[in-house]
């Protein structure tokens, strides 16, 4: 019998790459990419993301919970490229410990930068190699954070969630963001959630909208509550006052 995580890994594999409909090259400064790593504990058959919480001193998002990722180079061969690359540079994931399973529709931020997420299993030789010999709680999770090295100057804090969290209506909340400068608010999903440790997070904008776009297809259903849709979410046009 085909356990939770071994479906839910099925269907992101199956996920057909997106077109974006948009000749990147054109505006390498205005896209992004970010990593949703994954780890699939067969013993709670639970699938987790690790999300970050940023550090208080950040000129942009401050202190808010994020997916490791960040703008594109021009070095960067493609998305996944800078997915892993910005994932390295702030937890300290190596790309040798991720397997990219999909690629998924991309979406603007408020600060209209087109963001692509990149979902990636993290292997459990993360926790085998000589370098990251940090086994010590019995639970996966907490272990897989103590081999991760987060970047002091742009990460607080490394956490995980379970990725069907994000489709269940406990902890869920709904809020309108108006940006500075615009007439046009945008619906936006929230999460409160509080970890294994007893630390509260509260996880809104596109981290929430990608993060319900991934466990959507991941577990093969709509959450329990209203979805927002790609209409109303930002685009490269802005609403001027």
């Amino acid at each position: 019998m085909t356990g939770v995580v071994d479906g839910a890994l099925r269907n992101l594999r199956r996920y057909p790459k997106p077109n974006p409909g948009h000749d990147w090259s054109t505006f390498p400064n205005k896209r992004a990419s970010v990593l949703v790593p994954l780890i699939a504990d067969r013993s709670t058959d639970t699938l987790h993301v690790i999300l970050t919480q940023r550090v208080s001193s950040l000129r942009t998002h401050s202190g808010e919970v994020a997916l490791p990722g960040g703008k594109s180079d021009e070095t960067d061969v493609d998305e996944i490229h800078t997915a892993t690359r910005e994932a390295q540079e702030e937890i300290g994931l190596d790309a040798s410990f991720v397997e990219i399973i999909s690629t998924h529709e991309p979406a603007y931020s408020l600060h209209r930068i087109l963001v692509t997420p990149v979902t990636g299993l993290i292997s459990d030789a993360i926790l085998e190699s000589s370098y990251h010999d940090n086994r010590t709680s019995g639970s996966l999770t907490a272990d897989v954070l103590a081999s991760l090295t987060p970047n002091p100057e742009e990460v607080a804090a490394v956490f995980t969630v379970p990725l069907d969290h994000f489709l269940r209506k406990n902890g869920h909340g709904e809020e309108l963001v108006l940006p500075e400068g615009e007439t046009q608010a945008w619906r936006s999903y929230t999460f409160d959630y509080t970890d294994e440790f007893g630390a509260r997070y509260y996880i809104w904008g596109l981290t929430a909208y990608i993060l319900v776009n991934v466990a959507m297809v991941a577990y093969g259903r709509h959450p329990d509550f209203e979805c927002i849709l790609a209409s109303e979410r930002p685009s490269n046009i802005k609403s001027k006052i």
